[in-house]
């Protein structure tokens, strides 16, 4: 064989091989959930907020708004943090992470894209608490969604994986978080 031909499947190879590693570290990289450990809670929010821009958004400067509420009934304050700024939005809203309080740390259950409010039902599916998702925008519908946790997480996406609530006046009295 000519010697051009056996360095390029040589080059090939170390190519294919270079693009497995990094599939399968940016696959470990989403399969692990991020814990953030603080000894208050108003310092785990902190480095969480932190946290989770440096993670998401590493080249970027986002704004984020926390709300503490419990979700689960298990006596501690979770975290929805919803995630502003022309980074982090699009033409149908921003992102909302959602953080389960483990009592020394917060573990993110996942993210919601496409948010443009969050609403707290009065409903609960699996022990944790349905929240409505305000959408809109992006050529969409507006509309407002409940999403239900599954037993793992919320759906990530409400525009596709929730429950329309057809009736505006199915959110009035709901507490309004973002």
């Amino acid at each position: 064989m000519n010697k051009k031909i056996i360095l390029l499947i040589i080059l090939a190879i170390i190519t294919l091989i270079g693009i497995f590693i990094f599939y399968q570290y940016q696959k470990e990289k989403l399969q692990k959930k991020p814990t953030i450990s603080a000894n208050s809670i108003d310092d785990q929010v902190s480095l969480v907020v932190k946290n989770n821009n440096s993670e998401f958004y590493p080249n970027f400067t986002v704004d984020s708004k926390s709300h503490l509420v419990d979700l689960n009934n298990d006596g501690r304050l979770d975290l929805l943090l919803y995630v502003v700024g022309p980074q982090a939005c699009g033409t149908g809203g921003c992102g909302l992470y959602i953080y389960r309080n483990l009592g020394d740390k917060f573990e993110l259950i996942n993210s919601v894209s496409v948010v443009q409010g969050v609403y707290l039902a009065d409903t609960y599916t699996n022990s944790y608490r349905d929240l409505v998702i305000a959408i809109g925008g992006g050529g969409g519908k507006s509309a407002s969604i409940k999403i239900q946790y599954n037993g793992k997480n919320y759906p990530d996406n409400a525009s596709v994986n929730g429950d329309f609530i057809i009736e505006i006046k199915s959110i009035i009295g709901l507490e309004k978080i973002f």
